[in-house]
């Protein structure tokens, strides 16, 4: 069995909701007039054909601001969503293979890769920027099974959006809707991910 993953708001808390708070005290925005350059601008970002930092720009551009250097840096700003990474190593040594599907600029996979600390864990991380895809595009889940070489019926994404889990539900593949640390527990437990005469579900 082969379970996929999505990042932001799944193993990592959003960043973009802690740091777009945080830039509109700064310059005296309104919250709700940010979040919405991220709707026009992140998708552009999330399928390779702007950097993180040129999103950033944009979208502070777009209310009359100027970008400054520290306006795009994250660091402080990632944040483990309580509980999972447990669940993640105890699927981890129950012999189960695991895998990333996620929406990601280039440089946002990378730093969230050195945060979490993924190697050793996931066995491929599947990102966006990197295809010119973004979920719930079809192809981004057919990508993601022929690198883990999966069959669609072995294999199960977790994601905390509907959408995204339809289009992996479309190429066949199990899905299950991410609420937080202890659901995923108990649907997994249900699931019998963690008894050993189950590993094939």
């Amino acid at each position: 069995m082969v379970l996929y993953f999505d990042v932001g708001d799944v193993l990592i808390k959003d960043c973009m909701q802690i740091k777009f708070p945080l830039l509109a005290a700064k310059y005296g925005l309104d919250l709700a007039d940010l979040q919405r350059t991220r709707k026009k601008y992140r998708v552009l970002a999330d399928s390779g054909k702007i950097s993180d930092p040129e999103f950033w720009r944009l979208c502070l551009q777009d209310l009359g601001v100027v970008a400054q250097a520290d306006d795009w840096q994250l660091d402080s700003c990632y944040q483990e969503v309580p509980g999972v990474r447990a669940i993640v190593q105890a699927l981890k040594a129950h012999g189960h293979r695991l895998a990333i599907i996620t929406d990601d600029s280039r440089e946002m996979a990378e730093n969230r890769w050195r945060h979490w600390g993924y190697d050793g864990v996931f066995e491929q991380v599947i990102i966006s920027s990197d295809l010119g895809i973004t979920k719930p595009d079809e192809r981004i889940f057919l990508h993601a099974l022929e690198t883990m070489q999966a069959q669609p019926a072995q294999s199960l994404f977790i994601d905390n959006l509907e959408s995204n889990l339809q289009g992996a539900a479309r190429v066949g593949m199990r899905t299950l809707l991410f609420i937080n640390a202890a659901q995923l527990q108990d649907d997994l437990n249900r699931l019998g991910f963690f008894d050993p005469g189950s590993r094939k579900v």
